[in-house]
C-alpha cells in the first residue's frame, strides 16, 4: 500500500476523477447558450456591380446584379444597407466615380458612416441546352471601411430553372433568374462566415507574437492577420504553427507597436481581386472558378456531443487498462532552417536547421537518460534484436533538459548515443553521420529514452522477502516528423547600385537552391524598421519561382510607398528567400524580419531626383504601356 500514492492506479483514479469533473462540459458542450444582442447590425453600402469580359451585359445587367444582392442582404435581416439614393449623393459629394479603388472605398465608408462596403462583379454568363438555360457566376466583395481590407465574400453561380414543356423564356428572362438565384447564394455564404479573430497574449521583440486561439478556431499556418487595437490599424502578422488552442505568428508590419490584448483578425482573400490597402490600388482579373466558400467555424452538434461522451467513456476505458511496455514520444517537433550572422564584406554565412520539440506528458520527466534526435535523411538498417529499434542514426543527442538542438551541413561528423538492450540495460555506440544538404528539405523527429521502475514482489520466509525495486530503462517509438525545413543559402544581390530614379527600379538577384519563393524589402535605414515590399500591377510581392539563375523583378515606382524622390535619398533594400512549403517556415535572425532567409550584405542605392519635365510641361513616358513582368533565367 505505500506504493499507491505515487503507483499507477493512483494516477488512473485521479484521471478519472478529472473526467467525471469535465464530462458535463464535454456532453453539453454542444449546447449554446444564447447571446444577447449587445451589438448593431452591421452597415453596408453596395455599390454598382460592374461586368467582366466573359460576362457581357452592361450597365443594365450590373444594376440588376447590384438589386438583387441588396434585395437578399435586406432579406437576411443581417445587414443595414445604405439607400441607393443617399450612396448616390454621397459619390457626388465626394466627386467620386465608380468603380472606385481602395482609398475611394474607404473615402465613401467614411463620409456614409457605414462598416462595410460592399462591390462585385458578374463574373460569367453562359447560356445553352435544350431547353436553353442560363448560369450565371457572380463575384461579391465585403470591405472593411476602417482598415481596407477584405472582411468577407463569395463567388457563386446561379443557374435559371427548367423552363415549362413548349415554352422558352427569352435570354434576357433566363440570365435574370440565373442572376437573383447567384445572389441568394452568395449572400447566404456571407451571412455564414465570420472571420477567425484572436487577441494578442505576449509579444517577443516586435518579431513574434503568441496567439489565443488556434486550429480549432479557424486558425490555419501561412494565414495573415491584419492587428487593430481599436478602431485603428496598429501591424499585420503572419501564422507560423498552430495548436489546437493557441498558435505562434511573425511580424510581417509594425507601425505602431503591437501589445498584449490587441485584436487580431484574419485578412479575407478572393480569387480575382487584389487589394494593396498602402497604395489605394485594387485589381480584378478573371479566374476560373464558378464558387469559392470560405470555411467558417465549426460548430459542435448533438452527433458530436455524443460522440464526446462515447471518446470520454474510451479514455476512460484506455486508462484502466493493463500497462503497455511500449511508448510514444509525442510532443510537437518544429524544425526552422536559418543563416548565422553574414559576414559584413563578403556576406557569406552558414546555413542551419532550429529544432525544438515537446516531450509527452507521461513521459517522467526527472528520468529521462537522453533524447536522440533523427532526421529523415539519414537512414541505417534496424537492429532486429533490440526493442524499438529506431532502423536509423541519430544526428543529434541531447541531455535531460535540453529542448533545442542544431543541425549543420558539416560532412561527417561522430555522435554516441545509447541503445536499450533486451534486459533493460544501456549499450553505448558511436557511429559517424552527414550533415545536411543545403537546399534540400529536411524532417526531424525524436526518441526518448528513460529510466523505468519496476516493483517485484521477493519471496516470503527466511529473510522476510518483500518488494525490491529494480531500475531498467526503456525508449520511445518516434515522434511525428516536424514539418519541412529546407535550408536555403542567403541569395546574392546583383543590383542596383549608384543613383537611380526611384520611380523606375528594377532589382536582380541569384536565385538559391531550394528556394521557391522570394520577397523584395526596401527601407529607409539599415534596421528595415517600417520596411515597405514594392509591388506592381504585374508583379506580386513575395515572387514565386523555383530557379536557381538569375532573377530580376520590376520595375518598380518607389515613390507609391511614400519615399521621396530627392537627389541624395538612400534607399536600402534586400531580397529574403525560402521554400513555401516549409511549416512553420525559417527563423527569422536579421533585424525586423519575416520568415525568410535574407541576402547577407547591406546593398544600398541613392535617388538622383526627378528629371526636369521636357518642353511642353509632359511629364509622362510617352508609351503608354505597362512595365514589363519579371524575367528569370539561368
Amino acid at each position: 500500500m505505500r506504493y499507491l500514492g505515487e503507483g499507477a492506479y493512483a494516477r488512473r483514479i485521479s484521471w478519472l476523477l478529472v473526467i467525471m469533473l469535465l464530462l458535463p462540459f464535454v456532453v453539453f458542450a454542444g449546447a449554446r447558450p444564447a447571446r444577447a444582442q449587445l451589438s448593431r447590425t452591421p452597415q453596408v453600402a453596395v455599390l454598382e456591380f460592374g461586368n467582366r469580359p466573359n460576362a457581357p451585359g452592361g450597365a443594365i445587367l450590373g444594376r440588376q446584379a447590384t438589386d438583387s444582392v441588396v434585395v437578399e442582404m435586406t432579406r437576411t435581416g443581417r445587414f443595414d444597407v445604405t439607400p441607393r439614393t443617399q450612396l448616390n449623393q454621397q459619390l457626388q459629394e465626394l466627386g467620386l466615380t465608380p468603380p472606385l479603388d481602395n482609398i475611394g472605398i474607404r473615402k465613401l465608408g467614411q463620409a456614409l458612416g457605414v462598416d462595410f462596403v460592399a462591390t462585385g462583379d458578374i463574373t460569367r454568363v453562359v447560356i445553352n441546352g435544350a431547353p436553353r438555360r442560363a448560369r450565371v457566376t457572380l463575384s461579391v466583395r465585403l470591405t472593411d471601411v476602417a482598415s481596407g481590407e477584405l472582411a468577407n465574400g463569395a463567388i457563386e453561380s446561379g443557374t435559371s430553372p427548367e423552363p415549362p414543356a413548349g415554352f422558352q423564356p427569352d435570354d434576357d428572362t433566363l440570365i435574370g433568374q440565373a442572376l437573383a438565384n447567384a445572389a441568394f447564394n452568395a449572400v447566404q455564404t456571407i451571412s455564414r462566415y465570420t472571420l477567425p479573430e484572436a487577441t494578442i497574449l505576449n509579444t517577443r521583440d516586435q518579431s513574434e507574437v503568441l496567439l489565443n486561439r488556434g486550429s480549432r478556431d479557424g486558425i490555419t499556418p501561412g494565414l495573415e492577420m491584419i492587428v487593430v487595437r481599436g478602431n485603428e490599424t496598429v501591424g499585420r502578422i503572419r501564422v507560423n504553427s498552430v495548436g489546437s488552442t493557441d498558435a505562434t505568428a511573425s511580424v510581417i508590419l509594425n507601425t505602431k507597436g503591437i501589445r498584449p490584448e490587441d485584436r487580431a483578425r484574419a485578412v479575407f482573400s478572393l480569387p480575382g481581386y487584389v487589394n494593396n490597402t498602402t497604395t489605394g490600388e485594387t485589381s480584378v482579373y478573371d479566374v476560373a472558378e464558378t464558387t469559392f466558400k470560405p470555411r467558417g467555424e465549426k460548430r459542435k452538434s448533438i452527433v458530436s456531443s455524443v460522440l464526446g461522451l462515447v471518446a470520454a467513456v474510451a479514455l476512460a476505458a484506455l486508462l484502466f487498462r493493463p500497462s503497455s511496455n511500449s511508448n510514444v514520444a509525442g510532443g510537437r517537433v518544429r524544425a526552422r532552417a536559418f543563416a548565422e550572422p553574414a559576414d559584413p564584406t563578403s556576406g557569406a554565412s552558414s546555413t542551419r536547421i532550429e529544432v525544438r520539440f515537446d516531450i509527452a506528458n507521461d513521459i517522467p520527466q526527472r528520468n529521462i537518460q537522453e533524447i536522440q534526435i533523427y532526421r529523415n535523411s539519414v537512414t541505417a538498417p534496424a537492429d532486429p534484436t533490440l526493442p524499438n529499434s529506431p532502423g536509423s542514426v541519430p544526428v543529434g543527442v541531447l541531455g535531460p533538459g535540453e529542448r533545442v538542438f542544431y543541425d549543420d551541413p558539416t560532412t561527417i561528423r561522430s555522435v554516441t548515443f545509447n541503445r536499450v538492450l533486451p534486459d533493460g540495460s544501456l549499450e553505448a555506440t558511436t557511429l559517424p553521420v552527414g550533415g545536411f544538404t543545403p537546399g534540400r528539405p529536411q524532417q526531424y523527429r525524436i526518441v526518448v529514452i528513460y529510466q523505468r521502475v519496476q516493483v517485484t514482489t521477493g519471496q516470503q520466509g527466511g529473510g522476510g522477502g518483500g518488494n525490491q525495486n529494480g531500475t531498467q530503462f526503456t525508449q520511445t517509438t518516434f515522434s511525428g516528423f516536424s514539418g519541412f525545413a529546407t535550408p536555403v543559402v542567403r541569395p546574392q544581390v546583383l543590383g542596383p547600385s549608384g543613383e537611380l530614379d526611384m520611380r523606375n527600379v528594377s532589382f536582380t538577384f541569384q536565385g538559391s537552391a531550394g528556394a521557391n519563393q522570394y520577397v523584395v524589402e526596401v527601407a529607409d535605414n539599415v534596421q528595415f524598421r517600417n520596411k515597405k515590399r514594392p509591388t506592381s500591377p504585374t508583379q506580386n510581392n513575395p515572387l514565386t519561382t523555383a530557379t536557381t539563375g538569375r532573377i530580376t523583378v520590376g520595375p518598380f515606382d518607389l515613390t507609391k510607398l511614400g519615399f521621396v524622390n530627392t537627389r541624395g535619398t538612400t534607399i536600402y533594400f534586400r531580397v529574403g528567400a525560402r521554400n513555401a512549403n516549409d511549416n512553420p517556415g525559417p527563423l527569422p535572425v536579421d533585424p525586423n524580419a519575416d520568415a525568410f532567409i535574407y541576402s547577407g550584405t547591406l546593398n544600398s542605392f541613392t535617388a538622383i531626383g526627378a528629371p526636369p519635365p521636357p518642353p511642353g510641361g509632359s511629364t509622362g513616358t510617352g508609351t503608354g504601356n505597362p512595365p514589363p513582368p519579371p524575367t528569370t533565367g539561368g
